[in-house]
């Protein structure tokens, strides 16, 4: 059932704000924080602060190799349950998210990229484009961590206009941005049948997100890779002969995309995410034309 039918709110999605989840099937859904950066309301704006600054502590740790630090603000990485949000192999109830062992393991991941260090990595959605073995289901479910005080306040709003009643409880731990820490608090939540919800608001999920390692790889990376061997004839490049005797040089993104491959497999670099963080490390403008071309979107 979905929330509208449990409370009988006698509305559809379009006029919801909340996205109106059926609690018992997993939504391809997730919620991105870079889409929350991109807007302007007062509430994503909150929002985007406390996620920029349970990160920015993340690379202070890191840029001090005070790596054990970093790993303890992973301590609260749960998986969440309560928004139904992400794909899991066996229900809502046992994803396959970040998971307090998968926390551990995405820190781990996140320093040994050094992607930090280098100046690569800066924002959390950074991670998804440069750091292997976290997708947006990861980082979903970590901003959902994050940001939970915030998507509690939202529940609490959106259930005093549709009259749900809430229950008085202890909340799961949440980012505070001013005491720079994790804390719980005692909240009115939303439970059906013993199982606490948050509500999440349509405008900060998306399916697939803009900001991605493939987009930004073939769109940008491949892309000036390509004109660069052609500015210097590389072995890669084709000349094409007209019937009048003109001609021109050309090469075919996907002969550039193929030769990445090639390097890959022979072990000139680790994975994909390896050859894009060492290729933007060269030239951040890579990035930077990347970031803007999402935020004109």
């Amino acid at each position: 059932m979905k929330i509208s039918d449990i409370y009988n709110l006698e509305a559809d999605q379009v006029q919801l704000d909340f996205v109106d989840i059926e609690i018992n099937k997993d939504y391809p859904l997730y919620i991105d924080p870079y889409l929350i950066s991109t807007r302007s309301d007062p509430w994503s704006v909150e929002v985007d602060g406390t996620i920029k600054s349970f990160f920015s502590k993340v690379v202070e740790y890191i840029r001090n190799s005070e790596h054990s630090m970093a790993i303890e603000l992973f301590r609260f990485m749960s998986e969440p349950k309560e928004t139904c949000l992400g794909i899991s192999k066996t229900g809502t109830k046992n994803g396959r998210g970040v998971g307090q062992g998968n926390a551990t393991d995405i820190i781990d991941e996140i320093i040994k990229s050094k992607a930090i260090e280098t100046g690569v990595v800066q924002n959390i959605e950074d991670i998804v484009v440069f750091v292997d073995d976290i997708d947006k289901d990861k980082l979903s479910d970590m901003t959902t961590n994050i940001i939970r005080k915030h998507l509690i306040d939202y529940t609490k709003a959106q259930c005093k206009i549709w009259g749900i009643p809430l229950i008085n409880q202890e909340s799961l731990p949440y980012w505070n941005r001013y005491t720079e820490d994790w804390e719980s608090s005692e909240e009115d939540l939303l439970f059906y049948q013993g199982r606490e919800l948050l509500l999440v608001p349509k405008a900060i999920v998306s399916y697939i997100s803009e900001y991605n390692a493939q987009k930004y790889g073939w769109h940008f990376v491949v892309t000036n890779e390509r004109d660069e061997q052609l500015a210097r004839r590389s072995s890669l490049v084709k000349f094409k002969k007209y019937k009048n005797g003109k001609g021109k040089y050309y090469l075919p993104k996907k002969d550039v995309d193929n030769q990445i491959t090639n390097q890959i497999n022979n072990g000139d670099f680790e994975s994909r995410k390896d050859y894009l963080r060492q290729y933007t490390q060269k030239n951040l403008k890579y990035l930077i034309d990347f970031e803007s071309r999402n935020q004109k979107k």
